[in-house]
């Protein structure tokens, strides 16, 4: 199996459609590629959600143990060969799984990547397109608020937005 998609969900019911229809546009191969829903206790309709509106999902029933917590409980059950870890309100578009994906099988001195994410209600501009990280070890969205366009290139950034990496 290629990769294994992992989105850890806290009452996210109404961001896991969007979000889980997006990856299943890009990722109707299931021999190429699981999607794990791992959820952190929650108490609206999500879990009954995942059993009935999307079989092919697997769902993991986790006390809450945060953000971290719920994506290494994902990774102790996934089968890819690379794990992709995406927040439960991402939408994914054309491409962006492969685009993840490519650069680590290409190039094995790459050990993490992340993908340009921008703002829901104004695609054109950016969130985040990687992270710099300041000195003190603060990291700041790199690009936050700026035209898509002005980073359409591939280049090393010094880390990755947990929203959307692999």
């Amino acid at each position: 199996m290629e990769a294994s998609i992992i989105i850890v969900s806290y009452n996210s019911h109404d961001d896991l459609i969007e979000c889980l229809d997006s990856v299943l546009r890009e990722c109707h191969d299931h021999t190429r590629y699981e999607i794990i829903v791992v959820d952190n206790d929650s108490h609206d309709a999500s879990r009954t959600l995942i059993r009935h509106a999307y079989p092919m999902v697997q769902l993991l029933e986790n006390t809450n143990t945060g953000y971290a917590g719920g994506n290494n409980y994902g990774a102790t059950v996934a089968q890819g060969d690379y794990l992709i870890f995406l927040n439960p309100d991402t939408i994914v578009m054309p491409g962006a799984i492969t685009a993840l994906v490519t650069p680590l099988s290409n190039d094995p001195t790459i050990g993490l990547t992340t993908g340009c994410l921008v703002h829901h209600r104004h695609p054109q501009q950016i969130n985040t397109c990687g992270n710099h990280m300041h000195y003190t070890g603060l990291t700041y969205c790199r690009g936050a608020n700026q035209p898509r366009t002005q980073y359409a290139m591939s280049c090393t950034v010094d880390a990755v937005s947990g929203a959307a990496c692999a």
